[in-house]
């Protein structure tokens, strides 16, 4: 059984609510978490808890204060912002505050991943059919139609890398404004047409920077790199795949 990826984000916010894994807040309601207890409450590295809580700020979930005086020491304090502080309308332009910050961090790992292609030397060979007459087929036999083709590249590491995060980075947008209408679907959200109308511009802001990004990553690209580039990337992204898939079915 693959196992499920750790919800960094979901832990960070629900122990800055509740404090349920912080011993010292049961004795001392004045008391505030550092780093460091995160790490050591949450079970987190150093590096996931700092990462975490950035990406928490930037998406203003949270608020982080700066040199806060605890018992003579000052530190760092982060507390979580109530939603309920902020009109449906508002929430929707912090949202797309954040989309758009990502979408600049897409467009820079686009230039990159432009810049190193992910694969190179990609070449195009038929497949070999093994003549199986008079002999007794093998158990793990293969069998393609004739003339078939295979493609097959080698892989720069670095660029792989950045179309990975690339992908990843896509993926957080996309999940990020479906969050909004499934909380219309909550009732958190009026559906109405005011909100529906800013919830379908941002959709389609995410879809259209994302296209373009992909389109931009491979347009000069030699048309077996591109190829297999682009089956690399689009299967990574699941909201693009299904939406070429649609529209291939569509046609049918």
């Amino acid at each position: 059984m693959v196992r499920l990826p750790r919800d960094f984000e979901n832990d960070l916010l629900l122990e800055l609510r509740t404090f349920a894994r912080c011993k010292l807040k049961r004795n001392d309601p004045n008391h505030f978490c550092s780093n460091r207890e995160f790490q050591q409450n949450l079970k987190m590295s150093a590096r996931d808890v700092g990462k975490t809580l950035s990406n928490l700020v930037k998406q203003e979930k949270i608020k982080h204060e700066r040199n806060v005086l605890y018992k003579g020491k000052r530190r760092d304090k982060f507390a979580v912002i109530d939603p309920r502080m902020f009109s449906s309308q508002e929430l929707i332009v912090r949202y797309r505050r954040f989309v758009n910050d990502e979408l600049l961090f897409c467009q820079s790992l686009a230039k990159k991943m432009k810049k190193t292609p992910a694969l190179y030397d990609v070449k195009e060979e038929k497949i070999h059919i093994p003549d199986y007459i008079g002999v007794p087929i093998p158990k793990n036999a293969k069998f393609v139609k004739p003339g078939a083709m295979s493609r097959h590249g080698k892989m720069n590491k670095k660029g792989y890398e950045y179309l990975k995060n690339f992908c990843d980075s896509v993926n957080r947008v996309f999940s990020y404004v479906d969050s909004l209408g499934y909380s219309q679907l909550a009732e958190n959200i009026p559906k109405d047409e005011e909100h529906d109308k800013m919830i379908n511009n941002l959709r389609k802001l995410v879809f259209d920077q994302t296209k373009f990004a992909i389109n931009y990553v491979l347009e000069d690209l030699p048309r077996l790199q591109k190829q297999m580039i682009g089956e690399t990337i689009i299967p990574r992204i699941p909201m693009m795949y299904q939406i070429l898939q649609i529209e291939r079915l569509s046609k049918l």
